[in-house]
């Protein structure tokens, strides 16, 4: 008869994953989330805690909240070309 333990991930395992999985980087993560790269590190590494805000933060990232869909994507792009169109005809009539 065997015996099933059950396991809890902690949310930094969690976060570490979904990095990994997701093809993501710490870096990336830092950015949008606008914590510290050498602080969230240090944190996915265990080498030390983070405040309640950045947990939050890591939270919101973890359910997509600083992704962009694609609309916004594609809204803009157009703008940037619409934008750099602008600025060429404006230098070409310089």
């Amino acid at each position: 008869m065997s015996q099933e333990k059950e396991r809890t991930l902690t949310i930094r395992e969690i976060a570490n994953a979904y990095l990994d999985y997701n093809g993501l980087t710490i870096s990336y993560m830092s950015r949008v989330t606008r914590i510290p790269n050498a602080t969230l590190r240090a944190w996915l590494d265990g080498r030390r805690n983070i405040s309640t805000a950045n947990l939050i933060k890591v939270k919101q990232f973890l359910k997509g909240d600083f992704l962009l869909d694609v609309n916004t994507v594609v809204n803009h792009l157009l703008l940037s070309q619409e934008v750099a169109e602008d600025e060429n005809a404006e230098a070409n009539r310089k």
